[in-house]
């Protein structure tokens, strides 16, 4: 049967993927294509958090082992050698993957998973100590470009597109293979190692969750533990129902360096701002500079204190400096 979704559709797809178009049409030009964002999604399991920690070479150590982490011989070992963040397979029998006629091949570990998967690519150093080495079933290796065969590191299944071309490898003779693999942790989180970590972007960073929580958590100690730095912009935090800031221990400080310090509520009880000193003992303390300050209401300013500081009228206490239109009331 001719398949109708053709290659020449499949391409334009993909490389208008590649600049994070959608593929609405064919015969249009990807800068054609409507705005809509369509870049691939990375998952936190696909992030190699100590990847900086990959040596830039593989260890001489590493490389001349001739045991795994259990003291067995290294050839054919699923459990492999480790360092640091890196673990060598030595000549490891692949499987044949069911359905492929004999042009895919993968390996698992004893608890099922792909062995293959996150493998550290080829080229990783410029000179060469990551290739992979692929064996056929005699131990002759198979070169780059024999039966063309390409390892998906993604999801740990070797594939020959021109398996024609070894006739010496099959599902009942499949190929062995060498390689090294990314042993780390994964996630944006810090690292296994104690090592910083951070997440830079030029453009727009969204974390969203549809229908849950998201936590930022620190368990430092220090009083920094959490910073929000929008060093040349400003910053909005923005809530559609009843929000709160709690510190459960300590000073909670807001302070604009230069600029000026808005509180607003569009509330219109007489409660709309409340400023709680609530321990029986505590107060509220206002200073200001020379330029003094300045309380304007439409309606009554009340100061009540309890003991009584005077009756509730347009008490005389008040020095003369101070105007007040319509009055200001003194009340137990």
């Amino acid at each position: 049967m001719t398949e109708k979704f053709t290659t020449e559709e499949k391409v334009s797809l993909l490389f208008k993927k590649n600049f994070g178009k959608p593929s609405t049409r064919s015969d249009i030009q990807f800068f054609q294509e409507p705005d809509f964002s369509s870049y691939s999604k990375v998952f936190t399991s696909q992030i190699w958090k100590d990847s900086a920690s990959i040596p830039a070479t593989v260890p001489s150590a590493l490389e001349n082992a001739t045991t795994d982490d259990n003291g067995n011989n290294i050839t054919g070992s699923i459990i492999g050698k480790s360092s640091g963040v890196i673990r060598r397979f030595e000549k490891i029998l692949l499987e044949h993957v069911s359905g492929s006629n004999n042009q895919a091949y993968t390996a698992y570990d004893g608890s099922g998973n792909v062995l293959l998967k996150n493998t550290i690519p080829f080229n990783f150093d410029a000179s060469g100590s990551y290739l992979y080495t692929l064996y056929d079933n005699s131990m002759n290796v198979i070169n780059f470009g024999d039966g063309e065969w390409v390892l998906d590191i993604e999801s740990g299944i070797l594939t020959f597109y021109h398996i024609s071309d070894l006739p010496g490898v099959n599902s009942s003779n499949p190929p062995y293979i060498s390689f090294y693999r990314y042993d780390g942790t994964f996630g944006i989180g810090s690292s296994s190692t104690g090592s910083s970590d951070s997440l830079s972007s030029n453009n727009t960073i969204q974390i969203t969750s549809t229908n849950g929580i998201i936590n930022i958590l620190s368990q430092s100690s220090l009083s920094n533990a959490i910073t929000i730095n929008s060093s040349q912009g400003g910053f909005e935090i923005v809530g559609n129902t009843n929000s709160d800031i709690t510190t459960n221990s300590g000073d909670l400080t807001i302070t604009a360096t230069d600029g000026i310090l808005n509180l607003t509520s569009g509330n219109s009880s007489n409660q709309a701002i409340i400023i709680n000193a609530s321990n029986v003992a505590g107060g509220i303390d206002i200073d200001a500079g020379t330029t003094g300050v300045d309380i304007t209401s439409t309606g009554s300013i009340k100061l009540n204190s309890s003991p009584p500081l005077g009756p509730c009228s347009c008490s005389k206490i008040l020095p003369s400096f101070i105007t007040t239109s319509p009055c200001i009331f003194l009340c137990p």
